[in-house]
């Protein structure tokens, strides 16, 4: 709907407040495996993939590219709630980082869980 069809209005965002978001942040990135909490980082298997920092009206993160011994960052400023959730698609990711595209084990896992059947109720 274009403005002049609401008469001008334009409602806004709501203000971005940055130690809220990193709360609720840090609680969605703790729900996701295999990523551990230490501090203000976030690590698989020891080694940092996330780091974050809350600026006045922004959060500072940095994103390892993969995970690495020294890895190649990505900087990213979120200052809205839609950064943040297109942050934590990006860290969802790591699943596949970790085990691979098409590994062989969770190929053959969900080969298994297929020829096993499944059910959408009573037989």
């Amino acid at each position: 709907m274009a403005d002049d069809e609401l008469g001008g209005w334009v409602i806004p965002a709501p203000a971005f407040k940055a130690d809220e978001a990193l709360v609720a942040l840090k609680r969605q990135l703790r729900e996701l495996k295999p990523l551990a909490e230490c501090g203000t980082r976030y690590e698989i298997r020891g080694r940092t993939v996330i780091e974050l920092a809350a600026g006045d009206d922004h959060i500072e993160a940095r994103l390892a590219k993969r995970p690495a011994t020294t890895p190649e960052w990505q900087r990213h400023r979120l200052a809205s709630a839609a950064d943040l959730r297109r942050f934590v698609d990006m860290v969802q990711s790591y699943g596949a980082v970790i085990a691979g595209h098409a590994h062989p084990a969770v190929t053959e896992a969900i080969g298994r869980a297929a020829a096993a059947g499944t059910s959408y109720g009573p037989p």
